[in-house]
């Protein structure tokens, strides 16, 4: 059984995904939890509280990937492709019937920066520690030859990190979050193997 604390974050996560920040209501978390108006205030002062946490906790923690970097670059990929696959598919889920869940959470995120301030300050920070690690890991791949020694690692690190504009495009455009899956994992490897020695 969930805790009372994650049971108001999942229906919370769920309202926010399949509405409007406008037209979830605490009432209407109240009525879909089951609990009292106590138990919600008594972790979140108010909407705007609640909202961040759901962020905070479906959107925002799922950026950061905790890799390790310390084999080969093809195992880096791997992992790093495994757990971009589970960060989407556990952020896009609400209802297994709820079939534009993908598209809404592309609405959740535009959500977040106008709802959520300093959204913009946390996603530029993960972003920029994303491309520090893809620098550190191409830069050892270049020294144990792995891949190329002639190529641009501050070039390649970016490009290995705006892939997932990838995922984005297919979730606007309505594709299955399988489909877009596939279509990261392809144009990650193929990345790789254009790189590598």
């Amino acid at each position: 059984m969930k805790n009372t604390k994650e049971l108001i974050l999942e229906t919370a996560y769920k309202m926010f995904l399949c509405n409007s920040y406008e037209g979830v209501t605490i009432s209407r978390i109240i009525k879909a939890t089951g609990l009292t108006k106590g138990a919600i205030y008594h972790y979140y002062s108010n909407k705007e509280h609640l909202f961040k946490a759901v962020v905070d906790k479906y959107m925002l923690d799922n950026k950061i990937l905790h890799i390790s970097n310390e084999g080969n670059m093809k195992n880096f990929l791997d992992a790093y492709i495994l757990k971009t696959e589970k960060n989407l598919k556990t952020s896009c889920k609400a209802k297994p019937e709820f079939n534009e869940t993908p598209i809404n959470y592309i609405s959740l995120i535009f959500s977040a920066f106008k709802h959520y301030p300093g959204n913009n300050e946390i996603g530029k920070k993960h972003f920029q520690e994303n491309i520090k690690t893809w620098k550190q890991v191409i830069r050892k791949a270049i020294e144990t030859k792995e891949i190329k020694e002639n190529i641009d690692a501050d070039a390649i690190a970016l490009c290995f990190a705006n892939l997932g504009i990838t995922i984005m495009t297919g979730l606007i455009t309505g594709e299955s979050i399988d489909n877009v899956l596939k279509t990261y994992r392809r144009q990650t490897l193929s990345l790789y193997d254009l790189i590598k020695s």
